[in-house]
Parts: C-alpha cells; structure tokens; sequence
C-alpha cells in the first residue's frame, strides 16, 4: 500500500488534479470508477472527463510520503503546480497543511444565494436553537429579549404606593436582588409581599 501525493491530468489542456491518500492506488481507482460512470464530486473534473474522453488523461503517483506529511505536501504541491486555479487545475477546494477545512468564497456566495428566502423547517430551527445554547449575549440584548418574553409588572410600597414598573419580573429581581419566582408569586397572588414590596401583574391592577 502506497500513501503519497497522486495527480491527474489532462494530457490535452495540461490541467492537473493533485490529490492525497494512505492507499493510493485505492484512490485513484475509486476516481476513475466515479468518472467513468459520470458521478464524480468534482464536477468541474467531470465535464473536463466528458469532453476529452478517458484516454486523454492520466493518472499517477507524483510522490510517496509519510502519512504525518500527507496534507502538507499535498498544500505544497497544489500551491507548485497552481492547481487551485481553474485556468490549471482541477482542485476546487482550498487544501491545508494541517488539512483544515477551508471553504471558497465561491461556495459560500452560492451558499447564502440557496439560502436566500428559504423556509427553515421545525427540526432545522431547534437544532440551531440548541446551538445558541451557551452563547454569551450582551446584557443588552438580555434585557430586550426578556422585555419582549416576560409580562410586565409594577411595584408598591406596602402602603399601596406606586414605585416603579418593570419590563419583567427578572428585570426587577436582578436590579433589586429579590428572588424572580417570590415576585412572580406576590404578582399571582401567592404572596402578600416580596422583598417589602407588593408586586402586581398589569392584568391583575
């Protein structure tokens, strides 16, 4: 079993594709199969593959290596023989020495055209709630959503004075380091008082 670097090339345009593997005669097998039944990801190679014929290309071992060296020289080799550029190459994604994987800007405009006025389903929207799960946000950005989430509610003196009113019961509970669920409680009737203060939902006035 060979692990190297590998190419494949357009022997009429001189366009290349270089390629990295443990097995890589495996490989190359596995992008010939793809190629000739027209199903090979890389469909910028396959048009090429189409057009030219299988007898115009060909495939080879362009170095053996290390498996610890296998992405940074296939970075150096891509970078040697410009095969990222589509006037050369046949490579479309960017490669990394320390096989990152990079995205081309290319992909990304197409990415955000796609998504453009698309209907997120359930299952998509609670994945992404999911992923806001231990983001930090500005207090800002607390307050407005807690504004806009939470019933708003006054507070009084014990005397039946107006104090204040407050966008929310955890507005109130952080600025005054009164417990939200006693709030909570004095505002649905639960509790006389919370904190020294009587506490009132608007639709309860």
């Amino acid at each position: 079993m060979i692990t190297g670097i590998y190419t494949i090339t357009n022997n009429v345009t001189k366009h290349i594709y270089v390629g990295a593997a443990s097995n890589v005669t495996k490989r190359l097998n596995d992008h010939m199969c793809s190629l000739r039944k027209n199903i090979h990801v890389n469909s910028y190679m396959q048009n090429s593959w189409n057009k030219y014929d299988e007898d115009c290309f060909t495939f080879e071992l362009l170095e053996e290596c290390n498996k610890v060296h296998l992405y940074s020289q296939e970075h150096y080799w891509c970078n040697m023989l410009n095969s990222h550029n589509r006037n050369y190459g046949y490579n479309l994604k960017p490669t990394h020495p320390n096989n990152v994987s990079l995205v081309l800007q290319e992909t990304k405009d197409k990415l955000r055209d796609k998504a453009t006025g698309r209907k997120w389903s359930e299952e998509y929207k609670q994945l992404f709630k999911q992923k806001q799960l231990g983001r930090k946000h500005s207090q800002e950005h607390i307050d407005k959503a807690a504004s806009s989430k939470y019933k708003v509610v006054f507070q009084f003196s014990k005397k039946g004075e107006f104090i204040k009113e407050w966008n929310s019961a955890v507005t109130a509970s952080r600025e005054l380091k009164i417990s939200r669920t006693a709030i909570s409680n004095c505002c649905l009737g639960r509790l006389k008082t919370s904190g020294g203060y009587i506490w009132k939902y608007t639709n309860t006035l």
